[in-house]
């Protein structure tokens, strides 16, 4: 790269960086200071009733809606959000943006900033521009958009990080920023403790280290890492946290839920297509909005460089080992459609929430390929940045269409239209007739939180008498 052409991409990486800023915050500027969910308007109150820490964490009847998922991290971060809003509500501020799910963006960018430290200008500029098409896709800004669950915000940025630490250490790269085999071991626990798609990326990522270790590419201990962090989750799934539950709220929890027909989802193709259905949108949503033809004619494009510029490290493990990634979340989503067939059923839930960690990994293997992309320097990589541009650029064009076809799902229209009538309602201190019942009795519990609230809804009372 000539002098010029590196002054020229040192100041194009800079100006991306600052435009990572203001587009982690568009969930609050497009939804108006965000959205409350139907469920989150009663799991507030429960995260904040006067009841011990532990009793309120720990209790998954409550939480989960009677059904147990061995994820009371994600139950400690949900109840730090409630904390969170109201805090926002004593200062007289509808905030319905999730500290989470800010706190998930901010660590997403800074992965990706530490991951490309000491790449050359042009290659950190091309790993930032896929970043900033992350976060302007439409998945990501309605996820962090909702106040929900804190579940799939964060494992995002948890998935990221441990796609970036299997890499550097798999292909003995940059070992000096892990620690194994204690960093896998945590980062395997910390997925399995937030989400059942987390545990399940977590024995995925066992068999990558497995797979490696065949190859002679990875150390036992690591192995050992994987393996033991795999099983310590499964003891606490079957027998710490029932026995946790049992002591601090008196119940066992139930398992049905847990209980999934392995055997018919395998022999099920139509779980499959309807998996492979979901991650397919959501892989374009996340570019553009691309048709499909485009899309598929990209990837093999991106394939053919990919073969002609790139070996994996470790041959045939290296190989399968990408190929499990894709095949995983399939079988994941197939499973997940099984046991909960809304995800498919309901048009507006495949486009929040659900899939944000497939984008959170096609985000992580694809700032893995721009560092080992021997191109990148030379014409070719001039034009993927000015792509992946016109990437964010039709990620943000395509935010109304996508905003309206979730409008056809009746959960959406109701979320959409009673969010903006309780926000309505907390500005003027008037209780607008159309709130139905949850979000009605949602502003009477904000009537308890914030006294300048109190004194308008009064004063709207007094009006309305005289």
């Amino acid at each position: 790269m000539s002098a010029d052409h590196h002054r020229v991409a040192r100041a194009a990486l800079g100006c991306a960086r600052l435009l990572i800023i203001p587009a982690l915050l568009l969930p609050f500027w497009y939804w108006d200071n965000g959205l409350l969910e139907l469920e989150a308007t009663q799991f507030v109150q429960r995260y904040l009733a006067d009841r011990p820490l532990l009793q309120k964490i720990f209790d998954p009847h409550i939480n989960d809606i009677g059904t147990y998922q061995a994820r009371e991290l994600s139950y400690f971060i949900d109840y730090l959000d409630a904390r969170f809003l109201a805090w926002w509500i004593n200062l007289d501020v509808a905030v319905f943006v999730p500290a989470s799910s800010v706190a998930a963006g901010v660590l997403t960018a800074l992965l990706v900033v530490r991951h490309t430290r000491g790449w050359d200008p042009g290659r950190a500029l091309i790993a930032t521009l896929l970043l900033l098409a992350y976060v302007t896709n439409f998945i990501y800004v309605v996820t962090s958009g909702m106040f929900y669950r804190s579940t799939k915000p964060l494992l995002a940025p948890l998935l990221i990080a441990t796609v970036f630490c299997l890499h550097g250490l798999l292909t003995r790269l940059h070992q000096s920023h892990w620690r194994p085999p204690a960093g896998v071991f945590g980062l395997f626990c910390l997925l399995s403790l937030l989400d059942r798609q987390g545990f399940f990326l977590a024995v995925v990522g066992a068999v990558v280290i497995g797979l490696y270790w065949l190859a002679g590419r990875a150390s036992i201990r690591l192995l050992l890492a994987g393996a033991a962090a795999v099983l310590s989750m499964v003891a606490y799934n079957v027998a710490i946290g029932p026995a946790l539950i049992r002591a601090l709220n008196g119940y066992t929890p139930s398992f049905r839920y847990q209980n999934v027909p392995l055997l018919d989802v395998l022999t099920t193709p139509q779980h499959f297509a309807r998996g492979a259905e979901i991650l397919w949108q959501a892989t374009r949503v996340l570019t553009g909005n691309l048709p499909s033809l485009a899309l598929v004619a990209l990837i093999a494009v991106a394939l053919w460089r990919v073969h002609r510029t790139w070996r994996p490290a470790a041959g045939t493990a290296g190989v399968l080992a990408v190929a499990a990634l894709p095949a995983a979340f399939l079988l994941m989503f197939a499973i997940m459609i099984a046991r909960h067939p809304a995800i498919y059923e309901l048009r507006d839930h495949r486009l929040w929430y659900y899939p944000l960690p497939w984008q959170a990994l096609l985000l992580a293997v694809g700032v893995i390929a721009v560092g080992q992309w021997r191109e990148v320097g030379n014409t070719s990589g001039r034009w993927l940045a000015i792509a992946l541009v016109l990437v964010a650029v039709a990620n943000v064009m395509q935010w109304k269409t996508h905003r309206a076809s979730m409008f056809y799902g009746e959960w959406f229209r109701v979320v959409y239209t009673q969010s903006a009538a309780l926000k309505a309602s907390l500005r003027d201190g008037r209780e607008r007739p159309s709130l139905a019942p949850e979000y009605a009795d949602f502003y009477q519990y904000c009537l308890r939180l914030s006294p300048a609230l109190r004194l308008r809804d009064s004063e709207t009372r007094t009006r309305g008498r005289s």
